[in-house]
């Protein structure tokens, strides 16, 4: 799964653009009970009622009119691309003297270019500094062709999501609104730059490092956002997302399994009957007809011992299951695309001792595990919506790269399966 990129020109709202970097609104009397600018980042004409929740999805904007800056999703990006140095020194203006007032050379060639020559020049610059072996690289052209990678409109997020409280006329908020105002007042410093009063090459030189500023300010907001409100414990994935309990799963160690298919696995006969102790007590009820606190005490007992009887149901169970048993298996950390992966239960392990879970060589490499004892997660999915959301996490789904649509070198034979072909072609 990748997120989209938005097209800021699409959604722009002129009607909702913030003009002043101003939060509160300016009174003459200190007493005065002081309230919110109506054209700042906290303004109840761009916004609404802050209490309503349903206003959660207004945007403001910051309008930079013929000014142009990197987005900054583009931008953390192409620090990846290009050596990190070498993007700051080439899109900053702020040439050094020496001490007879001579400019010092700069490391690389394209120094100081600043953000309107950058953008005008961009496609030599990309191809003179990019790394083009990198994932990044064809990410940067598709945005610079489609018209998102340089931004003129910047969407400034609801008040909800970025909290300012007025106590005892005092303003306290979030650091993130710091970095809007910034922008807005370094965007109007560019709007009241008159080029007719001023030298004109002084007047763009100040006006490529109001860029620069703007470009600096704009990266920390989207910073800001993805530390404060996305990444970390309490961040928006794992406090809401991912955060919760799960009623249902197992840690098991993994072995081979040499039969089956790539998207397959074989479980252990307690793990089986602990997941599914209820879907089984349901069928062990309403086929012997007895109560389900009966039913519920054979699976107990069955914990204790292999159990025939109940290993039939299990296996009814399983048979008859729409779209077949099917698991996440995860190994922490899951920090790529195949750090978890959806398998379907092929058999259910007869031998009450076995406690491990057996798969494919073939995903070891994604799941960036080995058969040397590790132990990974086993998340039973239930119901068919979520399996047809799962859908692309199986590991057939992923032997073709989502990066480049080439073959994923992740799922290539390993050195055992190699040396096994070599010996059976040759003998």
């Amino acid at each position: 799964m990748k997120l989209e990129i938005i097209d800021f020109n699409k959604i722009f709202d002129p009607e909702k653009v913030i003009t002043s970097s101003t939060m509160l609104e300016k009174t003459r009397e200190k007493k005065k009970e002081k309230k919110f600018d109506e054209n700042s980042i906290f303004s109840e004409r761009i916004y609404g009622d802050p209490e309503d929740p349903d206003n959660i999805d207004i945007l403001g904007w910051i309008d930079f009119g013929e000014g142009e800056v990197i987005n900054p999703i583009a931008f953390f990006r192409l620090k990846k691309l290009f050596k990190k140095e070498n993007l700051n020194k080439i899109i900053s203006f702020n040439k050094e003297t020496n001490s007879e007032g001579e400019f010092i050379e700069e490391p690389i060639e394209d120094a100081n270019l600043g953000l309107i020559e950058f953008k005008n020049r961009f496609l030599e610059m990309f191809e003179k500094y990019a790394n083009k072996s990198k994932p990044e690289y064809k990410v940067i052209k598709d945005m610079y062709d489609n018209g998102t990678l340089f931004i003129s409109k910047f969407p400034v997020f609801n008040p909800r999501i970025r909290p300012a409280v007025l106590l005892h006329n005092t303003l306290i908020y979030d650091d993130i609104n710091k970095y809007y105002n910034l922008i807005i007042k370094y965007n109007n410093e560019i709007s009241n730059l008159r080029l007719e009063e001023t030298d004109k090459e002084d007047g763009i030189l100040s006006k490529l490092e109001i860029l620069y500023q703007i470009q600096f300010n704009c990266n920390k907001v989207v910073e800001a956002i993805i530390e404060s409100f996305l990444k970390g414990k309490r961040g928006l994935f794992r406090r809401i997302m991912i955060g919760a309990r799960l009623n249902f799963s197992s840690r098991l160690l993994i072995v081979p399994k040499p039969d089956g298919s790539l998207d397959s696995i074989d479980i252990p006969y307690v793990a089986f009957l602990e997941l599914y102790k209820y879907f089984l007590v349901n069928l062990i009820y309403s086929t012997e007809n007895i109560s389900p606190n009966e039913a519920l005490q054979r699976i107990e007992d069955a914990k204790n011992y292999f159990d025939p009887k109940i290993y039939k149901y299990m296996l009814e169970l399983k048979d008859k299951t729409n779209l077949g048993c099917q698991f996440l298996i995860d190994r922490n950390p899951t920090i790529n695309i195949g750090s978890i992966i959806l398998v379907k239960l092929d058999k259910i392990k007869t031998d009450y001792n076995d406690l491990t879970m057996s798969l494919s060589n073939n995903v070891l490499a994604c799941l960036g595990a080995d058969f040397d004892g590790d132990v990974l997660n086993l998340i039973p999915i239930f119901t068919t919506d979520q399996k047809k959301a799962f859908e692309n996490f199986k590991p057939s789904k992923l032997i073709i790269s989502k990066n480049d649509g080439k073959f994923n070198r992740d799922f290539q034979f390993d050195k055992d399966q190699k040396l096994g072909l070599w010996n059976l072609v040759n003998n």
